[in-house]
């Protein structure tokens, strides 16, 4: 998450700059983050093993 985050810092120039950011902005690079992360996990097969360990220990 962090060199997600990382990048996009870069990209914004909110890494590098000698201007500083508001705090809005870094807010919003940080929800996009999550976002690219919650996408990621959905379109991996990361959850479906985990639901399907958890439905083996309840059966």
């Amino acid at each position: 998450m962090i060199s997600i985050l990382h990048k996009r810092f870069k990209a914004a120039k909110v890494i590098g700059s000698d201007e500083t950011e508001s705090e809005e902005q870094i807010l919003g690079l940080i929800a996009a983050c999550i976002n690219d992360l919650e996408n990621r996990i959905e379109d991996s097969e990361i959850v479906e093993a985990f639901l399907a360990d958890i439905s083996k220990d309840h059966h």
